[in-house]
């Protein structure tokens, strides 16, 4: 007699992995954690806004928080980013507490099918996670610029102008009024973020600078290759605070191949929502230059097997560790 017990198995790695908040340095939020929703599927789950501070040993913001996200009537169920904020703010019990020996290697290597949870939509309101310190939370509008990566911040508009040539813009703009006006590249803040969150800059930058002949890979695409955003995805889901991602079905189930081959064989594991993004940031870099002979979705898939090259701790080029180096 043959005894199945691959649901007590399962159910074993989802105890240890689920409802396990972990910290996310390179973002989309400031936590993640993996819980199962009402339809009984596993989910992951983003929250906390990763550049603002949880003043949470303060009794009165505290008090507040709670107070504003109805922490103690209604929280939300666990498949929902206000619950687990709820948890953060939480008096007795420290966010080291909640995230200590978690994080998502440890949970890919402990249940390996968690690389498969596609990234959640990031529709929810951004300034629902966290307090913006003002003493209101009314999420000052100002706060989105410190998004902005340090090298694109400028106390001078002449250097600013300079990295904007750099990128190919023609003008600047600029957050604050007086002494505390800063300037950065762009016209608006928004066609900053579109440019960074592109996927093309890294490579843009890096190829750009590098001395000597180019090479094939750099040459220019044509007119009619050129393509600017997606009907499928919004614009920006490929950056840093990007959410869901949709290919069709054969892109898909090709991303999982090379997730299942690579996790199987090295200690860095990667997840479905990473070679999304980086497909998609090929995809768009095809729309400025590539290897005369590739398609689109060839270009695309190059990157993600450089990508994975570089987390297996293979040698690639800077311009490439460079662009994808956020993921």
């Amino acid at each position: 007699m043959e005894i199945d017990f691959s649901h007590q198995i399962i159910s074993a790695k989802e105890e240890k992995t689920l409802n396990k908040p972990f910290r996310t340095p390179k973002g989309p939020k400031k936590f993640s954690v993996y819980v199962k929703n009402e339809k009984g599927n596993v989910v992951k789950v983003n929250f906390g806004d990763p550049n603002m501070e949880i003043k949470r040993d303060n009794p009165d913001r505290r008090k507040s928080f709670r107070a504003r996200h109805q922490c103690d009537s209604n929280p939300g169920p666990k498949w929902k980013a206000r619950y687990w904020s709820c948890k953060m703010w939480e008096a007795g019990t420290s966010v080291t507490d909640y995230t200590k020996g978690t994080d998502l290697n440890n949970l890919l290597i402990i249940n390996p099918s968690l690389a498969f949870v596609d990234d959640p939509d990031e529709d929810q309101d951004e300034n629902q996670d966290e307090d913006c310190g003002c003493g209101t939370g009314c999420g000052c509008h100002e706060a989105k610029a410190k998004a902005t990566p340090k090298e694109y911040i400028f106390n001078n508009p002449g250097e600013a102008m300079k990295k904007a040539k750099e990128m190919g813009f023609e003008d600047i703009h600029s957050h604050g009024e007086g002494d505390s006006a800063v300037f950065m590249p762009g016209p608006t803040h928004k066609a900053l973020m579109e440019k960074l969150d592109s996927g093309t800059l890294g490579l843009e930058e890096g190829l750009a600078a590098r001395p000597g002949p180019k090479s094939g890979a750099q040459t220019p695409s044509k007119p009619s290759e050129k393509k600017q955003g997606s009907s499928k995805n919004k614009p920006g889901s490929a950056g840093e605070k990007g959410g869901k991602i949709t290919f069709s079905e054969q892109v898909v189930n090709s991303l999982k191949n090379k997730i299942k081959e690579h996790n199987s064989k090295y200690s860095k594991k990667v997840t479905l929502g990473q070679l999304k993004k980086v497909y998609r940031r090929g995809a768009g870099a095809f729309s400025q230059s590539h290897r005369p002979g590739m398609t689109r979705g060839g270009w695309a898939m190059a990157r993600v097997n450089m990508f994975l090259k570089m987390k297996r701790g293979g040698k690639v080029k800077d311009s490439y560790r460079k662009a994808d180096g956020d993921i």
